[in-house]
């Protein structure tokens, strides 16, 4: 298995661990003076990754159209609709999504140019999966600080 792979593996395994030993409310709470919740960034990672790897790869997204919207970059939790049920069914999504991700990995020409590069919002272009691994290990790494910040924050 590729470091890159067992890398983001290793990462997201964290990230559901903090989210698994929280109750819903817990999860769904805002601290004061930050903008999301840790919900918000489960559901976030779940959504980046597919659309980072296999989206510009030119396959199709998993994650679930209904959720899309909430999870989308520049989204916020602070006008969801109430919802119940909603740790689970990241947690669904992500079995579904994740196992795609590895399969598409598995089996696609990581160095193979996009036909259509993305710039992210930091400018850094992504021109190939395995770039777009690479920087989704990145972001993968970056929710997770905050999702260790917010759990001392949240009870």
């Amino acid at each position: 298995m590729l470091p890159e792979i067992q890398l983001f593996l290793t990462t997201r395994a964290q990230s559901r661990t903090i989210i698994q030993e929280k109750d819903e409310s817990a999860l769904l709470n805002i601290p004061v003076g930050l903008a999301n919740n840790m919900l918000w960034i489960f559901g976030h990672l779940i959504r980046t990754t597919d659309f980072l790897i296999l989206k510009q790869a030119g396959q199709p997204m998993l994650f679930p159209t209904e959720l899309d919207s909430l999870f989308a970059k520049g989204s916020s939790p602070t006008n969801w609709p109430i919802m119940s049920g909603l740790k689970q069914k990241l947690f669904d999504a992500e079995e579904i999504c994740q196992k795609s991700v590895l399969e598409f990995l598995e089996k696609a020409d990581l160095n193979k140019k996009f036909e259509n590069p993305y710039t992210t919002s930091s400018g850094y272009v992504l021109d190939s999966v395995m770039a777009a691994l690479r920087y989704n290990l990145v972001h993968e790494a970056i929710h997770l600080g905050q999702l260790q910040i917010y759990k001392k924050l949240v009870n």
